[in-house]
Formats: C-alpha cells, sequence, structure tokens
C-alpha cells in the first residue's frame, strides 16, 4: 500500500506542474512500458524444454504443485553455465549451471522454493513493484528540471528514497515467504538448506577464482572485496544501495527455525 501512495503521489507531483508535467508523466509511463516489453526479450532463443532424461524433474513439480495446490508451472531450461533459478507467472525456469553443483533432491528444493513466489502471487507483485521503480526514478529526473516550486523537489527525492527501501523490504519478505511454503511442499526441508550451502560456496569460489585471475572477457561477478574477508554482494547496484534478497546465512536460519519448531510439536 505504501508503495502505491509514494506512486500515486509523485504523478501528482507532475500533474501540479501544468501541460509540461502532464507530457513528462505521460513519457515517464511510456519509456516504463517501452523497458517492460524489451525485458520480455530476455532468453529469447536461450531458453528450452526439459531434456528427456530429466523425467524426474518434471514429475517432481507435478508433485509439488499438486501440494502447493496450484496449477502445474510451465518448466524451462536456461542455457547458462551460472546457477540460478527464477519463477514468473506460471513458469520456473532453471539454468543448466544449477545442475552441475546440485543433486536432484537439492534441485528440486529450489523448485519448490519458486513454486512459493507462485502460490504467493509474486510473479504478479514483483514487476509492478520493479517498474514502478522505474517510473519513480524517471519521474523524479523531470521533477528536478521542470517543477517551479522548491518544496517539491527534496520531497520528490525523498520519496524515491523512500520506495527504493519499501521495495527493498517487501522483496526480501516475499523471500523468506516463499521459503516458507518450500518447507511445506518438501518431504525433507533439510534439501532447501544444503541447496543453498552448496550455492554459497559456489559462491565463494567464484569469487576466489575471479580474485585471483588474470583479466579476460569474462563478465566479472560482482561482489565486494575487504582486507578481512570477502562480503557478499545481494543485490544489484543502483542508485541506492538496500539489499532485495536475504544472505544465505539469513535464508538458513529462517528454514532451520520452522523446521525445529515442527519437530518440537
Amino acid at each position: 500500500m505504501l508503495l502505491l501512495v509514494i506512486l500515486l503521489l509523485q504523478a501528482v507531483m507532475l500533474l501540479s506542474s501544468g501541460s509540461l508535467g502532464a507530457l513528462a508523466l505521460m513519457i515517464s509511463i511510456l519509456i516504463t512500458l517501452l523497458i517492460f516489453v524489451d525485458t520480455f526479450r530476455y532468453g529469447n532463443g536461450r531458453y528450452i524444454e526439459p531434456l528427456d532424461e530429466m523425467s524426474w524433474l518434471v514429475e517432481g513439480v507435478k508433485k509439488e504443485a499438486k501440494k502447493a495446490d496450484i496449477k502445474v508451472p510451465r518448466l524451462y531450461l536456461l542455457d547458462d553455465y551460472i546457477p540460478n533459478a527464477y519463477s514468473f507467472g506460471n513458469t520456473v525456469v532453471l539454468s543448466l549451471g544449477l545442475f552441475e553443483i546440485l543433486n536432484r533432491e537439492e534441485i528440486l528444493a529450489v523448485v519448490a522454493h519458486e513454486l512459493g513466489h507462485i502460490k504467493n502471487h509474486d510473479g504478479l507483485v514483483f514487476p509492478v513493484i520493479a517498474y514502478g521503480r522505474v517510473f519513480m526514478i524517471m519521474t523524479t529526473i523531470f521533477l528536478l528540471f521542470i517543477h517551479a516550486s522548491p518544496y517539491f523537489i527534496p520531497i520528490s527525492m525523498a520519496s524515491l528514497i523512500i520506495y527504493e527501501w519499501s521495495r527493498a523490504r517487501f522483496v526480501r519478505l516475499r523471500e523468506f515467504k516463499a521459503d516458507t511454503v518450500a518447507v511445506s511442499l518438501l518431504d525433507n526441508p533439510i534439501n532447501l538448506k544444503e541447496a543453498l550451502e552448496e550455492l554459497e560456496y559456489y559462491d565463494d569460489l567464484m569469487v576466489r577464482v575471479k580474485k585471483h585471475a588474470l583479466p579476460g572477457i569474462e563478465p566479472s561477478i560482482k561482489r565486494t572485496e575487504e582486507d578481512e574477508g570477502i562480503q557478499r554482494q545481494y543485490w544489484t547496484p543502483s542508485v541506492f544501495s538496500f539489499p532485495t534478497h536475504p544472505t544465505y546465512n539469513e535464508r538458513i536460519a529462517h528454514i532451520m527455525t520452522i523446521v525445529e519448531s515442527k519437530m518440537l510439536r
């Protein structure tokens, strides 16, 4: 609700700038829509159907979807060696790199997390707040140049910062919520914990390789490094650095809390 109020406030401030503000508002909406449409090109030509030997995966997804009481999602593989998994709409995408470091049970645990997002309707909510962020940035830029009132500029900047903080906090909470659903779907919830531990180990390993490797053509993994160790960066750097994802340790602690509470019942 807070995010929606901030978006409406930003639009009202632009409209109060007269015809020029109305034009700026229309341009902001148009640019947001163009970026939204362009994102559908991601993965174009790189999505493939599950391989014939992956019947265990297809059956596992069907079992988990039935247990979650949701429609069986479409399942695709992404031709990418970096371990990754995500969902949108009623679709789950797993990168081929995921199969290199996780076993079957751990992959199905990752799928259960994505089904948690689908069950919680995050496939609809996440795009709205993500492109709302684009709208906020565009409208703030326009207000800096066209609004006559000096009071609206700091209000707009504060609104953008609050929106970023609220968005990050909301997404973090939804990650925990998806893990909660995943734990309820898995016969052995520890598989999700072990999958996260494997992914954490992979991240650490890649950071150390990148730290000592010579420059190459391969894009570097975005991580921040300190003299005393390595500090992971869990969000894509932007105007404001608010983490949108919990750390592996935070998610593991959350999962173990749920598991232990069930064992005490």
